[in-house]
């Protein structure tokens, strides 16, 4: 009893360890980014020093309180506004664009229609599950079509949050063209090759093309029986299509 008493009154570690394990998953880093960005954006625009060049005091804080509080507020209306309604703008001039051009590279692709040993299409299974009135069958159509649905969701966050981070670094670059200290964005290619901003370029483009225009494909299912079942039907309409074609040719 008494060590139970003396394991409750034990103090809790001052971080929390879900914390700490937010620090390696790749969105926080990406929002943490977003922050930092923004706030050296802020400071120059405010003809301030950059955040590499910050020096923090309770009396610069007060004195620009009301820029402070200003620039919090647009930096969630931007990113939960500005950023995705201007990457909706850019991916439809970029769609007609890629449908002016044939075989365009902003183009949705189609893969061909081939169906995996054992896979039905989603559609497949999910019209064999009301015919059936299956409860066991629908709840699998339900948690396939979740976990597609999440995979979408997830691939839209990703080219959101790369590409509004894209646009906050050309947008600090610059603005430090016009600063005597720099931007943060600016400081970094200073310390690197020419050909690191090339790649992360191309890096960023083929990210947005993955996650905007991903190729047009069928949702598979794995559910055995059915597949044999559509297998065997369609090798039957397939043997009386060529006796058909045989008997018309003699």
């Amino acid at each position: 009893m008494a060590e139970h008493t003396q394991k409750n009154q034990e103090p809790s570690p001052p971080v929390s360890i879900g914390l700490i394990e937010k620090a390696w998953e790749w969105k926080w880093a990406v929002r943490l980014a977003y922050l930092v960005l923004f706030l050296d954006i802020a400071l120059l625009l405010r003809k301030l020093p950059g955040v590499l060049e910050m020096s923090i005091s309770l009396e610069r804080v007060w004195a620009n309180f009301g820029y402070l509080l200003t620039a919090a507020c647009s930096f969630g209306l931007i990113v939960s506004f500005g950023i995705p309604a201007l990457a909706f703008a850019l991916r439809q001039i970029f769609s007609l664009v890629g449908t002016a051009i044939p075989d365009g590279l902003f183009e949705i692709r189609t893969e061909r229609y081939q169906r995996p040993s054992g896979y039905v299409s989603l559609h497949q299974l999910h019209k064999h599950a009301l015919r059936q009135n299956s409860d066991f069958l629908m709840k699998l159509y339900e948690e396939r079509s979740a976990k597609i649905e999440e995979a979408r969701e997830q691939r839209e966050q990703i080219g959101m949050l790369f590409f509004g981070m894209t646009l906050l670094c050309i947008l600090d670059w610059n603005l430090g063209s016009n600063s005597s200290t720099g931007s943060l964005v600016q400081v970094f290619l200073s310390h690197t090759d020419d050909k690191v901003g090339i790649a992360a370029v191309v890096g960023v483009l083929a990210l947005l093309r993955w996650a905007w225009f991903p190729a047009r494909e069928t949702n598979w299912a794995y559910y055995p029986p059915l597949h044999d079942e559509l297998a065997s039907k369609e090798r039957t309409e397939k043997e009386a299509l060529e006796k058909m074609r045989r008997e018309w040719r003699s």
